[in-house]
């Protein structure tokens, strides 16, 4: 567009230089005019000189040649040709105040003339002017609008970058998360299977303890009682063993108290080795507390299985004393009853 309106301003400017030129051709043109007539004056001027001096000599002569009369004719002549020289000389200054002045107002016409000419061409030339700069502003505000929606541009494509950077930054986050609680929950899900092994290892250990320790205290029952029986027998055969017999007796109900605290013993280790896998599964299970709720009638198992622990305690301190009747029967010695007791099926071990 600016350069639109400067290609138009620039024919506009050589037209009206153009027509500046054919103004000052003409005024030269003027100017040369004047210069010869001036030259033709300056010549009238000379001419009409000669012709003075001329006539001064014609009369001069013609006075001399001629009597004092025609002298006096002459002079008068030559008074009334002065006369009318200076009327003529006055005519010539005033034809050449004329021409003068014609020539002044020639030039003032053509000044003028010019004056106006350029006056109009200033005219045209200013509001050009004033729409070249308004073109220019125009121009700049244009290019400085362009510029200002390139920045736009770039500010909106820059916040739309920005805009996605942050949605993926948020989407990142958030998968974070996620890796992070999937791990956590990968760790825990390894922690309870590592939990569970263990809690299993420990319960068949435990349990295999407990049922060797059951079978040992089952054994040694079996053996007191084979023993309790074979005192019972020689009780009856002889009158003299009766204290013994009565001794046996008691340890029999001690035995029997011995049984039934073993009895009861086993269903608390039973109870107590599901007890301690719950417990295990417990602690493993901690970080999800909503586990602990489910676990917490285990717990109540367990306090119901501890007063029975008690009667444990009762029948494992009568075992001295029933070792010690047992060693009194007969001279049969508790290792041989429990050889007898082991090997019930094998008449050949007791007697």
């Amino acid at each position: 567009m600016a350069a639109r309106a400067t290609a138009e301003l620039s024919k506009a400017d050589i037209v009206a230089a153009d027509a500046a030129t054919t103004v000052i051709a003409g005024w030269d043109a003027t100017t040369a005019a004047i210069a010869v007539g001036d030259a033709n004056t300056a010549a009238i001027a000379v001419g009409d000189a000669i012709t003075e001096a001329i006539a001064v000599d014609a009369i001069a002569v013609i006075a001399t040649d001629d009597n004092d009369a025609a002298a006096i004719a002459a002079d008068d002549a030559t008074i009334t040709a002065i006369a009318t020289d200076d009327v003529a000389t006055a005519v010539i200054a005033a034809s050449d105040a004329t021409t003068a002045a014609n020539a002044a107002g020639v030039t003032t016409t053509a000044v003028m003339t010019a004056c106006d000419a350029a006056i109009a061409f200033i005219a045209v030339d200013d509001p050009a002017t004033a729409a070249i700069a308004t073109g220019d502003a125009t121009t700049a505000a244009i290019a400085a609008g362009e510029a200002n929606a390139a920045d736009i541009a770039i500010d909106d494509a820059a916040t739309a970058v920005m805009a996605t950077d942050d949605a993926t930054t948020a989407a990142i986050a958030a998968d974070d998360a996620t890796t992070a609680a999937i791990a956590l929950d990968d760790a825990a899900k390894a922690a309870i299977a590592v939990g569970d092994d263990t809690t299993i290892a420990h319960a068949d250990r435990l349990a295999s303890k407990t049922d060797i320790a059951v079978d040992d205290v089952a054994t040694a029952a079996i053996a007191t009682g084979d023993d309790t029986t074979l005192v019972h027998a020689d009780a009856f055969a002889s009158k003299a063993a009766i204290p013994v017999v009565d001794a046996a007796i008691a340890a029999i109900a001690v035995d029997d108290t011995a049984t039934t605290a073993i009895a009861a013993g086993e269903a608390i280790t039973a109870t107590m080795a599901t007890a301690l896998a719950a417990t295990a599964f417990i602690a493993v299970a901690l970080p999800s507390s909503r586990l602990v709720i489910g676990a917490l009638p285990t717990m109540a198992v367990i306090a119901g299985a501890l007063p029975a622990t008690a009667l444990i305690a009762v029948g494992l301190s009568a075992t001295p004393a029933m070792m010690a009747a047992l060693e009194t029967m007969d001279g049969i010695t508790p290792a041989e009853a429990s050889c007898c007791s082991k090997r019930a099926r094998f008449p050949a071990c007791c007697r």
